[in-house]
């Protein structure tokens, strides 16, 4: 986006209205600081809602935050069990 802190707002906004995949995006932007503040316990929270949503497309997401305890306890051996 050209504005990424808009974008932030439209995902956040979407997110709020149910938009799993905005719900994603905004996630991926708390996590990277992309047109906000980094916040890794938002992005965790955004990434625990859309597994909740459609389990299948996070677990690789979630398999990376616990490898990196990013926005979550470091758990390799859980990190592991979600790659497989």
């Amino acid at each position: 986006a050209k504005d990424p802190k808009k974008a932030v707002e439209h995902y956040e906004r979407a997110a709020r209205a149910g938009n799993v995949d905005a719900l994603f995006n905004w996630g991926y932007c708390l996590q990277n600081g992309i047109g906000c503040v980094q916040d890794a316990a938002r992005a965790a929270d955004c990434f625990a809602r859309v597994a909740a949503a459609d389990p299948s497309r996070m677990d690789y997401g979630t398999a990376q935050r616990y490898e990196y305890g990013r926005g979550a306890t470091q758990d390799r051996c859980g990190a592991l069990e979600l790659y497989a």
